[in-house]
């Protein structure tokens, strides 16, 4: 008896293979398409002006147990990271107080460093100027010692004076205030030397400008007198 084919095969008896689907032509990308597809998620990400504004919070680090300390490289090691661990909060500090300044009303902000804060403000003035001085890039950050209070000594030198001392070495991580004082008083030195130098030599000058005018006054009564 005849086997009925398939309407799915073939002549030969094998089956046809599927039908391909067209291939769909590759669109190409355009490029300012792009830019105005993703400019308005540029609005969304944090802009640099605002990452940099951002106030870092104080250093903490994990502490050694006092059962490891066991040498004296353990125990200066130890003493170094927690001293520089706290001048780094000074300067956290000094931020946060500059922030809440420009946060706080005048009266708000006075009184949260007279009743809400552990230290004066001289202390806190002291502290802002230090982290303003930082940010704003008046000192070469790299340089400085790991003291906030060596740090705001520089600050009372004038600008020239300031870059005289980097100049000379004596901004450097190891320094001491003493070096300020110093550094400070050698450039006062030299400052009032040269004004008393500069001085004797306009009184000499002086001296002399009473000298020629009367040579020249003496000339013109003669030379009235031959007349």
């Amino acid at each position: 008896m005849a086997t009925r084919k398939s309407s799915a095969e073939g002549g030969n008896g094998t089956p046809d293979p599927s039908p391909r689907k067209p291939k769909t032509a590759m669109r190409l990308l355009d490029p300012e398409q792009i830019r105005r597809e993703v400019a308005p998620l540029a609005n969304l990400l944090p802009s640099q002006s605002a990452r940099e504004a951002e106030i870092m919070p104080p250093r903490r680090k994990l502490r050694p147990e006092l059962s490891e300390l066991r040498t004296r490289a353990n125990f200066a090691e130890a003493i170094r990271g927690i001293w520089t661990e706290a001048e780094d909060n000074f300067i956290a500090i000094g931020r946060y107080m500059n922030h809440a300044k420009s946060v706080l009303n005048h009266g708000e902000f006075m009184g949260m460093i007279e009743t809400d804060l552990p230290f004066r403000y001289s202390t806190a003035n002291r502290l802002m100027k230090v982290a303003a001085a930082l940010d704003a890039g008046a000192l070469p950050a790299d340089q400085l010692p790991p003291s906030y209070a060596t740090i705001y000594e520089l600050l009372t030198l004038s600008e020239s004076e300031r870059r005289q001392a980097v100049e000379e070495g004596i901004v450097r991580p190891d320094m001491q205030r003493k070096d300020v004082t110093e550094f400070r008083r050698r450039m006062r030195r030299a400052a009032e030397d040269r004004a008393l130098s500069l001085e004797t030599e306009r009184v000499r000058l002086l001296k002399r400008i009473d000298e020629i005018d009367r040579q020249l006054a003496a000339i013109r009564t003669e030379r009235n007198g031959a007349a």
